[in-house]
């Protein structure tokens, strides 16, 4: 998955230490204007907003060298509102360039709070401030093969069903396997049509044979994602 730098579409700080400092300055473009705090208050922030929910992985924020090391806590939210710490101790230790952060793993948010926790100087700054990040709030697929069901408790006749949503550029693909081992997972797995019995069914007795179903969402457009909601036999 292909990720690219964007720089945010609005940026507001908790406090500036003037007009000329205030939260917007972090995204103009130059490093030679900065946000920078009023105060190194307990709860100092600044929350960036990148318009839509975005699949982040790398941040990287230019400070100014009289300033580093910098450090802050990284949150997300996709409304504004409810925060989700993402990364603790996000260090930026470079002055005069960027420093580039790692997430430990892909999240998705419209919203990035930093909230800021050391620094080296009387208030808290950032020059220029962007993320890495997907066209796209989802990831293109993603796959789920459920825990094996024990066939003894199926009928051979019985038929397997499933409800979906699937927006324009979204698919939903269900394969199942058969084999008589719950813990080693099957090699292959066959498509399984809703409404169908069970492909690939052995013959003759289904005792300590057991059932796995493997669920593929896929899209195209990251804004929307595929859903399963619900799977049954009857």
């Amino acid at each position: 998955m292909a990720y690219a730098y964007m720089t945010p579409t609005g940026a507001t700080g908790s406090s500036a230490l003037s007009g000329d400092y205030v939260g917007s300055k972090a995204i103009d473009g130059s490093t030679d204007s900065a946000w920078v705090s009023a105060n190194k208050d307990a709860g100092t922030n600044i929350i960036f907003d990148l318009g839509v929910d975005k699949l982040i992985d790398k941040i990287k924020a230019y400070v100014e060298g009289s300033y580093d090391p910098e450090v802050c806590d990284l949150y997300l939210s996709s409304n504004g509102t409810n925060y989700t710490l993402t990364l603790e101790n996000c260090t930026f230790s470079i002055g005069n360039a960027w420093n580039e952060v790692s997430l430990a793993s892909p999240a998705v948010g419209r919203y990035i709070k930093l909230i800021m926790k050391s620094s080296l100087y009387t208030y808290y700054q950032l020059a220029e401030f962007q993320v890495s990040v997907t066209a796209a709030g989802y990831l293109e697929n993603g796959t789920c093969i459920c825990y094996p069901i024990a066939l003894d408790v199926i009928l051979a006749t019985a038929l397997m069903k499933w409800t979906h949503l699937t927006p324009a550029n979204t698919t939903v693909t269900v394969e199942t396997a058969v084999n008589e081992d719950d813990e080693a997972v099957p090699e292959s797995f066959t498509a399984q049509t809703s409404g169908q019995v069970i492909a690939s069914l052995p013959e003759g007795s289904l005792a300590g044979h057991y059932l796995w179903i493997k669920i593929t969402l896929t899209t195209t457009d990251g804004a929307v994602t595929p859903t399963i909601t619900r799977l049954w036999f009857e």
